[in-house]
């Protein structure tokens, strides 16, 4: 049997074959079923972000503008404007409290190489 090497792949990148390789399956399930809950607790996000797609016209909260306007950024697909969504978002649902921070790996910033910060839980 010939050995295949397999490389790292980006989860957005795989195919069937990649999944076939690791033994992966893909179900299709409902909320419940995936949490094993019969009722989900009500979701810690404001219901502008979950009612519209897209910003809203009118004033809003701080929270909800800058999740519109880093969800705007990250759409372009500037790996940089992804992470900076991300951090938004883990900051937004608290995961920087108690004592915890979030960090974001920056590698470079106007050709000068920066320190890396490392992640602190």
């Amino acid at each position: 049997m010939a050995n295949i090497l397999l490389s790292a792949k980006s989860g957005s990148s795989w195919t069937g074959n990649e999944l076939n390789a690791f033994n992966i399956r893909v179900e299709t399930v409902d909320a419940a079923t995936f949490f094993n809950m019969e009722q989900l607790p009500n979701p810690l996000v404001s219901e502008v972000i979950l009612l519209n797609e897209r910003r809203p016209l009118g004033p809003l909260v701080k929270d909800d503008r800058l999740f519109f306007h880093y969800m705007r950024d990250a759409e372009k697909g500037e790996e940089s404007f992804v992470h900076d969504f991300a951090a938004f978002i883990l900051g937004m649902f608290g995961y920087d409290e108690p004592d915890r921070v979030i960090h974001q790996r920056k590698e470079s910033c106007a050709g000068w190489r920066l320190m890396q910060s490392p992640m602190f839980a």
